[in-house]
C-alpha cells in the first residue's frame, strides 16, 4: 500500500517513494536521499477528490490505497497536468473503481492519452473546468481552480478554500526525504535541498525561467499570495510543506530563488 500520512483531517497525501539515483531528469545531479511521489486524496462524507494519480509503477499500491480509505464514497480523479507523473494510473483507476469521474482545466481531456492493456482508451463522465471554478459539482465547492505562476503545459493548480491547502502540481517539489521511513509531511526543520541550491533545483525543470524577464511574473506571484495564504503546500513530488509560518518561509525562499534582481 502507499504510505499516507494526514494533512488535516480531510485531506490525505499519499505516497510511494523513490531513491535519488540519477534517473529521472528533474532532479540535479548531486541531489541525494528519497522523492515522494504524491496523490492527494480529499474526502467528504460521500465524495472523494483525488488529485493526480501518479506513475504507472505505484498504479498497485495507489489503487490498493484508495480501496482501503473510499468506502462508499464518489471518486473523482482531477490531474493537474498531462504528464505521466499525473495521468499514468488513470486507465488503472478507471476499470479498478467504478463510477470514477475526471474533472480537469487541461485542454486535452485525459483519458485520451491513456490506455488499457488491451490498447483501447477508456471512458468516463469528464468536464473541463475554467480558472476560478470550483470542484462543486463533484462535492467541493470550496476547493477552486487557480491559474499557475510557474508551469509547463496546461498545468493547473488547486486550492482548498475551507483548510487553506494549496495543491501546486509539479511545482514546490524540491524538498526531499534524508531517508525512505521520514514523514513526507514537513512540519518543522530545514528543507532538504539538493547542494546546487533551491535556484538550481527550480531551473532544472522550468529551465525558461534562467532566460526570462521575469518582472511580470514576480507581480503575478505577489497578487497570488496576497490573495491567498496557504497554512500547507502539496506538490505531487518532494515534501508536504505544513504549518503557515514555515509555509510563508518557504514562499520567501522560491520567490527569492525565481526572481533575482535584474540589471540593465
Amino acid at each position: 500500500m502507499s504510505h499516507v500520512e494526514k494533512i488535516t483531517d480531510r485531506i490525505l497525501v499519499l505516497s510511494d517513494v523513490e531513491p535519488i539515483d540519477g534517473r529521472v531528469s528533474w532532479l540535479t545531479p548531486q541531489a541525494k536521499g528519497y522523492e515522494p511521489y504524491n496523490e492527494h486524496l480529499l474526502l467528504s462524507d460521500t465524495h472523494a477528490l483525488l488529485i493526480e494519480t501518479g506513475v504507472a509503477a505505484h498504479g498497485p499500491s495507489l489503487v490498493h490505497t484508495l480501496k482501503d480509505v473510499l468506502g462508499s464514497r464518489t471518486l473523482t480523479v482531477f490531474p493537474t497536468r498531462i504528464e505521466l507523473d499525473s495521468i499514468g494510473n488513470l486507465a488503472r483507476i478507471l476499470a479498478e473503481i467504478p463510477g470514477t469521474m475526471i474533472r480537469s482545466a487541461n485542454p486535452i481531456v485525459p483519458t485520451t492519452l491513456v490506455h488499457r492493456p488491451d490498447g483501447s482508451t477508456p471512458t468516463a463522465p469528464f468536464r473541463r473546468l475554467e480558472v476560478g471554478e470550483t470542484l462543486a459539482d463533484v462535492g467541493f465547492p470550496h476547493v477552486r481552480v487557480v491559474d499557475p505562476i510557474i508551469r509547463t503545459l496546461g498545468t493547473a493548480w488547486l486550492y482548498d478554500e475551507a483548510e487553506d491547502v494549496l495543491f501546486s502540481g509539479d511545482f514546490f517539489c524540491n524538498d526531499m526525504l534524508s531517508a525512505a521511513d521520514a514523514p513526507v509531511i514537513r512540519r518543522d526543520g530545514p528543507a532538504h535541498i539538493a547542494p546546487e541550491g533551491l535556484r538550481a533545483c527550480v531551473l532544472r525543470k522550468f529551465d525558461w525561467l534562467g532566460l526570462a524577464s521575469t518582472g511580470n511574473l514576480q507581480k503575478a506571484w505577489d497578487a497570488l499570495f496576497s490573495r491567498i495564504s496557504p497554512f500547507a503546500i502539496g506538490p505531487n513530488k518532494g515534501r508536504v510543506q505544513h504549518g503557515r509560518e514555515l509555509v510563508a518561509g518557504v514562499l520567501n525562499d522560491y520567490r527569492d530563488a525565481i526572481f533575482v534582481r535584474e540589471t540593465a
